[in-house]
């Protein structure tokens, strides 16, 4: 049986080590490295070319939707999981659309984080199932909502391209 190698990238240290210890059971799959921001994670994958990479989108020195991107186009068989605390269903479409195999959400139990981890590396996508629902309730309303305008839209564009506040206002300044 093939060992998976992942890479943790999350800002936070106690997650990282809360994400390792759901991992530690799966014998198949091996943690060659953990960062806590962007600058680090690109060296980290290059130097590790890992299978698989669990990320949280939104950590020091890291714009999401582009760095997804530039990784994607990298490392193209890598396999993505989000894990991350934002369920805003712009965000989770523009990452999904940017190339990641699966949004987790934090707060779900360590058992879903364990079976989404084993749905990407089947080749499966997955997305937690809290965000299901409110994606699939965010397309079924979608034609009851008002017309928006010219700097709203501009506004949505750069949320699902991953922006945050300051690169937004950077953008209109």
């Amino acid at each position: 049986m093939k060992t998976t190698r992942v890479i943790l990238a999350d800002d936070h240290d106690v997650v990282r080590a809360g994400i390792a210890n759901a991992l530690k059971d799966m014998s198949d799959l091996e943690i060659v490295g953990e960062v806590g921001d962007g600058a680090s994670l690109f060296a980290a994958l290059a130097r590790h070319q890992p299978d698989c990479l669990l990320v949280d989108v939104t950590m020091p020195h890291f714009e999401p939707i582009s760095s997804i991107q530039q990784i994607r186009a990298t490392y193209p068989d890598l396999v993505i999981l989000v894990v991350s605390a934002y369920d805003d269903d712009i965000y989770v479409q523009g990452l999904l659309g940017a190339g990641v195999n699966g949004y987790h959400l934090k707060d779900q139990p360590l058992n879903d984080l364990r079976l989404a981890v084993r749905r990407v590396l089947a080749g499966e996508r997955w997305v937690s199932s809290s965000l299901v629902d409110k994606l699939l309730r965010a397309h079924h309303s979608a034609p009851n909502t008002p017309a928006l305008t010219t700097r709203q839209r501009d506004l949505l564009r750069c949320l699902q391209q991953g922006l945050d506040n300051q690169a937004i206002a950077q953008q209109w300044n």
